[in-house]
């Protein structure tokens, strides 16, 4: 079916035919969605426990225990360790054994 545009005539072809299914598809022409490795986050608390650092004193120790608060707004940042943890906007702190028996008694 013919038609006028400002360059010139063209033509208007209709498809009618519909598309037919393939019956036997090729294993080659299937998608094949890629493998994406997933990192651990490094603020992850999985991460800052397989990493044994004390995130207060530096130490590498083995042992970690998790110091938690219910709401940082709660803090007072009175002591080092409140301040840490508003610091790195935190509810946790990875500590050594002998840090958080000094965040117990403080």
């Amino acid at each position: 079916m013919p038609y006028e545009t400002k360059s010139g005539m063209k033509c208007c072809v209709f498809y009618n035919k519909g598309f037919a299914r393939k019956k036997n598809a090729l294993p080659l022409e299937m998608d094949i969605l890629p493998h994406y490795v997933r990192y651990s986050k490094p603020n992850s608390l999985r991460g800052r426990l397989l990493a044994g650092k004390c995130e207060w004193c530096g130490c590498d120790s083995g042992q970690i225990k998790i110091k938690h608060v219910r709401k940082l707004k709660d803090l007072k940042c009175v002591s080092e360790w409140e301040q840490i943890m508003k610091r790195k906007r935190r509810k946790t702190l990875a500590v050594c054994p002998a840090c958080y028996e000094k965040t117990c008694t403080q």
